[in-house]
């Protein structure tokens, strides 16, 4: 169920993404790489361990949605 994803917050370093429905929220730093190139990384935090499983589900369409968002507004490259 990737379901519906909404940018909770975005600022020129990081983006907070939530997932409508479960109301998991997501936070992608932006990182600068050596050779200037401008990235997403996740920063992970541990959470209520019964929603884990689910949060790691969830996971790569939050970062797929929050890298498309983050090109749009010309955050990463």
């Amino acid at each position: 169920m990737a379901g519906k994803f909404t940018i909770e917050n975005r600022t020129p370093k990081e983006l907070k993404v939530l997932h409508v429905a479960s109301g998991l929220r997501y936070t992608f730093r932006v990182s600068k790489l050596k050779s200037g190139q401008r990235v997403l990384k996740g920063d992970y935090s541990p959470g209520s361990p019964s929603a884990r499983p689910f949060r790691e589900r969830l996971e790569p369409n939050a970062r797929t949605f929050a890298g498309r968002e983050a090109r749009k507004a010309d955050l990463i490259d």
